[in-house]
């Protein structure tokens, strides 16, 4: 099942499927290792509209949930 990474729950991990963002913010994202194929796992769950962490290619980044809502992922 392919989910937005918003909904992925604090310490799940999943598969990045495909991204539906704007050019400028998936080339910002790919320099960070944002890429289709590629673990990540989201290991601090904000609250409300606050910022969740991710872990992905041993780096931990943190994303708006509006920015996460447009990165879908397969667990």
């Amino acid at each position: 099942m392919v989910i937005p990474l918003s909904n992925l729950s604090q310490g799940r991990q999943a598969r990045i499927v495909w991204m539906a963002l704007p050019d400028k913010q998936k080339s910002l994202l790919s320099q960070w290792g944002f890429e289709e194929g590629v673990p990540i796992a989201c290991v601090h769950k904000g609250r409300g509209r606050g910022l969740s962490a991710y872990q992905i290619r041993h780096k931990v980044i943190a994303l708006r949930p509006g920015d996460a809502n447009g990165i879908f992922v397969k667990r």
